[in-house]
């Protein structure tokens, strides 16, 4: 026998008895059998089976590739948990002597003294024309210094009637801060954690949360208003949040406002577009703007600075209702006006996120604050009379004694905030298949059609080194063979 046949005769016994001892379902059957037929009823059922396996590990490398998520939600017990920040504002601002004066000059000026007559907006109703005359207003009011925009509105710690906090009476100068909005002037915010750490609720319950009671004030000839009442807008501490967020409360109520709580968690990329890696995110120009602003990044605050893009682009200048480029000029006299109106429904009626999301990457963490209402008629005949004889209305009017129920109560307003339960909603997404998974499907597949198992890989292993060991073999006789003949010649 030749070496060669004999290297092959050594390589294919070592072949077959690993094909015999393999844990490997089906290939020592076929080995084994001494009929025909069964050897290819065995080679039949290992290829459907290869196949089978084959289909199967296919769609289980898709599934792990299209990174897909399940959503998670879990219901967790938060006691003590921290009370919100309540901002609120007046939808009629323009109100005091200050501001209706400011109000007349500013139109005057703009040569815009009479809004709902103007033809300018002939095309616009009457409730518009209103609306867009606030604006106009507002925009303008946006040259003003901080000690003059603090005069503007009607909602300070002075329209509090009476405030309580569980029940203890709140502390007016640390519990409640003014701020400025843009559309509305002065507005209170409530628990910001800026001036008092922040308030904590250890029970549910209209009894345990905030109770405020305001003067809201009424409309009148120079009020540029549709409506009256509040927004209230219920938000995280760490968040700063304006007009025209949040929701409407009319006056001549008692409003109860329920309160729960959602953390809501998104999986980074690859599972979705979120970015959680600031120094990925400072890669963006708009996250870097809001950023520095002191804001926390929103994708809809970054949404707004798109549309800001396109207003100066288009117009020279920007919306001030939507968050502003720094050291850029704002609309501010008709012409800029109007053609801010267009540039805002043009880009809204467009489909703003293939126009914007390459500019502004989705956050991956939220938390929201989902609001039940429910109301009453406030305040009663008899409750009313106590009212009257408060000190903080008698100063709202100018002769308390001719004020009627009607008229005390379009004036007044009863808010209670409360958490309905000591329960948290934790939205997560978590990933359908890890690599654990990943490879544990794998495992099951293989196991279940064709019998192998990680340990069937090392006997792969083994078969490899048993078949260099002949390769290594015949080289060593050779290597030996040959100085023994060369001492027999000499």
């Amino acid at each position: 026998m030749t070496e060669r046949n004999f290297k092959r005769n050594k390589i294919l016994n070592i072949l077959k008895d690993a094909g015999l001892s393999t844990t490997g379902h089906g290939l020592p059957n076929i080995l084994r059998s001494n009929r025909m037929s069964l050897k290819i009823f065995w080679t039949i059922c290992v290829f459907v089976s290869l196949g089978i396996c084959a289909f199967l590990l296919q769609r289980s490398f898709v599934d792990f590739l299209n990174w897909d998520v399940v959503t998670k939600i879990q219901l967790i017990t938060e006691t003590p948990a921290i009370f919100p920040t309540i901002s609120i504002c007046n939808a009629n601002p323009i109100q005091t002597n200050y501001t209706v004066e400011l109000a007349n000059t500013v139109l005057t000026e703009l040569n815009f003294s009479d809004p709902l007559n103007s033809p300018i907006f002939s095309f616009l109703t009457n409730s518009m024309k209103t609306h867009l005359t606030k604006y106009i207003l507002f925009a303008n009011f946006q040259k003003l210094n901080s000690t003059e925009k603090e005069k503007i509105g009607f909602l300070t710690p002075d329209n509090i009637i009476g405030c309580t906090y569980s029940g203890i009476p709140c502390n007016l100068s640390t519990h409640f801060e003014s701020y400025y909005d843009n559309f509305h002037g002065s507005c209170l915010r409530f628990n910001s954690g800026k001036k008092s750490p922040l308030l904590n609720s250890s029970k549910p319950g209209l009894l345990n949360g905030l109770f405020l009671e305001l003067f809201v004030g009424e409309p009148n000839d120079h009020s540029l208003t549709y409506s009256t009442g509040l927004y209230v807008m219920v938000h995280n501490s760490s968040s700063q949040v304006f007009y025209p967020k949040g929701y409407t409360v009319p006056t001549g109520k008692q409003v109860d406002i329920g309160i729960q709580k959602e953390y809501i968690t998104k999986k980074p990329s690859p599972y979705s577009n979120c970015i959680d890696d600031k120094n990925e995110l400072e890669k963006y120009e708009f996250y870097r703007i809001i950023d520095a602003s002191g804001r926390k990044y929103k994708r809809e605050l970054c949404y707004e600075l798109c549309y800001q893009e396109k207003c100066l682009s288009k117009c020279q200048c920007q919306d001030f209702t939507h968050f502003l480029f720094p050291n850029r000029t704002i609309c501010m006299n008709l012409k800029e006006f109007l053609c801010n109106y267009r540039a805002f429904a043009e880009f809204y009626a467009s489909n703003v996120n293939e126009l914007c999301s390459a500019k502004c990457p989705m956050e991956c963490d939220d938390i929201n604050y989902p609001l039940t209402f429910s109301s009453l008629e406030y305040p009663t005949k008899p409750y009313s009379k106590v009212l009257l004889k408060n000190p903080q209305v008698i100063s709202k009017f100018k002769n308390i004694s001719e004020v009627s129920y009607e008229r005390l109560k379009s004036n007044v307003v009863l808010l209670y905030f409360y958490y309905i339960d000591s329960q948290y909603t934790k939205i997560e997404e978590v990933e359908k298949m890890n690599w654990l998974d990943f490879i544990a499907g794998i495992g099951g597949t293989l196991g279940l059609f064709i019998g192998i198992s990680f340990l069937s890989l090392i006997e792969i292993v083994e078969v490899l080194i048993e078949v260099a060991y002949v390769f290594f073999e015949s080289r060593v006789n050779k290597i030996m063979v040959k100085p023994k003949n060369s001492i027999e010649k000499s």
